[in-house]
């Protein structure tokens, strides 16, 4: 059995190997956390025996890791995800020793996998995680639109005062193009029919 230790940062990653009698596949092997980085991985795991079972894990640290977690499952790897604090006790207890550096950290996630079961991520989370950034982003667009408004209304009410009765919606297709076309009150009040049919003539093309 492989156990593949991978210790994730914003930068780079760390990646440790062994078997599970002890016996160091690959020690201290980093790469970049980028396609081309992601396929020095892929090749170096791909160069393992594929009749032995194989188990990885790693910290969930993050959107830092989200890129590498896609990759190895669209290459048909799992994975296991810890809690940095599981991680952190962990190292610890294995050593008496307060030295914390990349390449020990993802020797002992790769320890770690060892001592508990082996539960992969579910692919159909990264499906939710999606799914959820889209709501929340759209929510987000949703309160900033509705605090715009009000700003504008609000403008709108201190520089002319007089235009809101005129309008059932303040800030509609008609009010709008009427702010934009003539910008100023002085200007507004010197309408006449042909800008009247203009406004129109507009308002249906913006229909159409």
């Amino acid at each position: 059995m492989y156990l593949v230790g991978i210790d994730i940062s914003k930068y780079k990653h760390d990646c440790f190997i062994a078997t599970e009698t002890g016996c160091v596949i690959q020690k201290n092997f980093s790469f970049h956390n980028s396609k081309a980085g992601f396929d020095q991985l892929l090749k170096l795991l791909q160069s393992l025996d594929a009749s032995q079972i194989m188990r990885i894990g790693l910290e969930a640290t993050g959107h830092y890791g989200f890129n590498l977690k896609m990759f190895l499952e669209k290459n048909g790897f799992s994975f296991m995800e810890f809690n940095p604090l599981l991680t952190h006790k962990f190292s610890q207890a294995q050593s008496l020793k307060k030295t914390k550096t990349d390449p020990l950290d993802a020797k002992s996630i790769a320890r770690l996998l060892l001592s508990v079961e082996y539960k992969t991520y579910p692919p159909q989370s990264y499906h939710m995680f999606f799914l959820k950034s889209l709501s929340r982003l759209r929510s987000s667009f949703v309160l900033q639109r509705s605090k715009h408004l009000v700003q504008l209304t609000n403008i709108l009410e201190y520089l002319f005062p007089e235009f809101k009765p005129f309008f059932h919606h303040k800030l509609g297709k008609t009010a709008l193009y009427i702010l934009y076309k003539f910008v100023s009150p002085s200007k507004i009040s010197k309408m006449n029919s042909a800008h009247f049919h203009a406004v129109i003539s507009a308002m249906l093309n913006s229909f159409s």
